[in-house]
């Protein structure tokens, strides 16, 4: 049977553990909501860069077309004048600078197609990003929101286990506190382990005869000579 001051260990470094795992998921919960929050925010900035660029690239096919209307419309005010000049001089001069505007008329053209089949690239782009951005913001949310109810779940527990902490300490022999407390800087979810007659039960280190029987008495700690954890005699359950 195992002696009540160890039963009161037991009880104590049970609760640590308790209190560690439950640290231990905190930490996992909140890991994983920053990482949701992080690459979310990655995502929103990517999409506000696109925007800027569709708007940056809508202003450029704007331009583009304005100076096409207004080279057509030069291009129309030259040949009306040419054909007021009728066969002169000045009008072959004038139809020779018609040509040229032709040309850079249709260098103009093709930066207009050009810019508009961009500009259109980038919408696409942006609608089905936008569609992706706001599926990935819902799903986000909905995850987010389970990890703060968890994390809740999870604090709330910390502090209920947190609070039976005192009294167990109470419980425990003052000369077994001391060693428990130096084992537990080292180990800080399982500062004992279980004494078999096979070995320690955490890094079944094998243990002497005459250790066993002595932890099993209670009223001395013994320390694994593999791992130092502290030892206690196995319940008759385990």
């Amino acid at each position: 049977m195992v002696t009540p001051p160890y039963q009161a260990l037991r009880a104590l470094a049970e609760n640590d553990r308790k209190f560690v795992i439950l640290s231990a998921r905190q930490e996992e919960l909140t890991k994983r909501k920053n990482t949701l929050l992080n690459h979310l925010k990655t995502e929103q900035d990517k999409f506000t860069t696109l925007q800027a660029q569709h708007a940056h690239q809508l202003q450029t096919q704007s331009a583009r077309e304005v100076q096409l209307r207004q080279e057509e419309e030069r291009i129309v005010e030259r040949r009306k004048q040419m054909s007021n000049m009728g066969g002169s001089k000045g009008a072959k001069y004038l139809e020779r600078d018609i040509d040229t505007a032709a040309r850079a008329l249709q260098q103009l053209e093709e930066q207009v197609i050009r810019a508009m089949e961009e500009s259109d690239r980038i919408g696409k782009h942006l609608e089905a990003f936008r569609s992706a951005l706001d599926d990935m913001g819902a799903r986000y949310a909905k995850e987010i929101e389970e990890i703060n109810q968890n994390l809740e779940l999870s604090r709330s527990e910390s502090i209920i286990v947190s609070g039976e902490r005192a009294a167990l300490v109470d419980a425990v022999n003052p000369k077994f506190l001391s060693l428990y407390d130096r084992v537990r800087k080292r180990f800080p979810a399982d500062p004992v382990a279980i004494a078999r007659e096979e070995g320690c039960e955490s890094c079944h280190r094998s243990i002497p005869k005459q250790t066993l029987n002595l932890v099993s008495v209670g009223d001395t700690l013994y320390q694994c000579p593999g791992c130092n954890r502290i030892l206690l005699a196995a319940t008759e359950a385990e």
